[in-house]
């Protein structure tokens, strides 16, 4: 296990989330991230191109799109998208996510996969 990072403000967050459609997850995503965008560095990795894309880099934050980011669980993607996001969070560790927010079930087993350093948090829109 790595050490916890030793982050300075402001605060760094990873949002990771499977789709860009424009629906009730999408938006609260849009919303929070577009509402903190001021007091915290974001980073919003995303499973495909789409409204929320669009929507948050319009607000000037940064978006990354992971393909194999999927909703449903599947072996194959799951392997692949948990490679690229290891890949994003290995080559930001300068920005040294301080927590990572997470909008379903895939994303968040992702999140206790790779990141032990950090807290994890389930933001489960319409619950």
């Amino acid at each position: 296990m790595r050490p916890p990072p030793t982050c300075s403000p402001p605060s760094h967050v990873l949002v990771i989330i499977t789709r860009a459609e424009a629906g009730g997850a999408q938006v609260h995503v849009r919303d929070l991230v577009l509402g903190l965008a001021d007091r915290f560095t974001i980073t919003v990795a995303v499973g495909e191109d789409g409204f929320l894309v669009e929507a948050v880099r319009a607000g000037g934050v940064d978006v990354r799109v992971v393909p194999a980011l999927q909703r449903e669980i599947a072996p194959k993607a799951d392997r692949a998208a948990l490679a690229d996001l290891r890949q994003l969070i290995d080559a930001a560790e300068k920005l040294c996510f301080d927590l990572f927010a997470v909008q379903q079930l895939t994303p968040a087993l992702y999140a206790l996969i790779l990141l032990k350093t950090v807290q994890t948090v389930l933001m489960k829109p319409g619950s």
